[in-house]
């Protein structure tokens, strides 16, 4: 009789984008902890039956997710009484700082990986860097990006286009501000290691950062937008990037 369900993946955050996947695998033992081969295990997401695995010798069954880029999702495996549930983050674009190759980069900027993160600069003039994904719904997503470096004047520029404007956040002179559209203030000060969200949830646009919000607006933006980075001479050292519906 199985007394011991464990649930385990080899990814937790996924790019659509890139057509990533993850092996879930689900563990069974008995009550003496000793691996049962032969069980009947089901993975599902929500109530849809994803596959019906068995046991192998050493008592895993394993099932691969593709992502979807449908957001934050929660698979669950079920073995007669017992259930466990794993969660995964399912974005449209994930890039963890390694890959320079898929951004939309205009005459005159670039980006480049050192294999940890990313160098995002221009020359003097203004410039627009998108990463490679279209949202068609406006409404419910989370764009985030990791600081990896701090420098005096600017940390980081975020962009997503709306019907007028280039909403932005900036961290001028290390204190963070937001543009949506109008520019707005904080006394927070910018760190390395910050991860700012720009979160755009019934019709209400927040900027956050690590987890606090900072400022919010209600703005219109367009049936399909871009997301990227707003760049100014100044470079940006960024990694976890992540575009996600809610």
């Amino acid at each position: 009789m199985p007394t011991t369900l464990t649930l385990t993946s080899d990814k937790d955050i996924l790019s659509y984008y890139d057509s990533d996947s993850a092996v879930l695998s689900a563990t069974v033992k008995d009550q003496n902890g000793e691996v049962m081969s032969g069980q009947s295990v089901v993975f599902k997401k929500g109530s849809e039956v994803l596959a019906t695995k068995t046991t192998d010798s050493v008592g895993v069954a394993s099932y691969t997710y593709a992502s979807q880029g449908v957001g934050d999702v929660a698979l669950t495996v079920e073995c007669m009484n017992l259930q466990e549930t794993y969660s995964i983050e399912d974005c449209k674009y994930w890039n963890d700082g390694t890959s320079a190759s898929s951004f939309e980069i205009p005459s005159g900027a670039s980006v480049t990986t050192n294999g940890d993160y990313l160098t995002i600069a221009s020359t003097t003039s203004e410039k627009l860097i998108y990463i490679p994904v279209t949202l068609a719904n406006s409404d419910n997503w989370e764009y985030s990006v990791k600081i990896v470096l701090k420098q005096q004047n600017k940390v980081v520029g975020l962009m997503f286009n709306d019907n007028t404007y280039y909403a932005s956040s900036n961290a001028s002179n290390g204190i963070y501000y937001y543009t949506i559209p109008s520019e707005t203030r904080t006394n927070v000060t910018a760190t390395a290691g910050d991860v700012i969200t720009i979160r755009r949830q019934n019709g209400v646009t927040k900027f956050i950062v690590n987890g606090t919000e900072l400022g919010s607006k209600t703005a219109t933006h367009k049936s399909s937008f871009r997301c990227g980075f707003y760049t100014y001479g100044s470079a940006q050292y960024v990694d976890e990037i992540k575009l996600k519906p809610l």
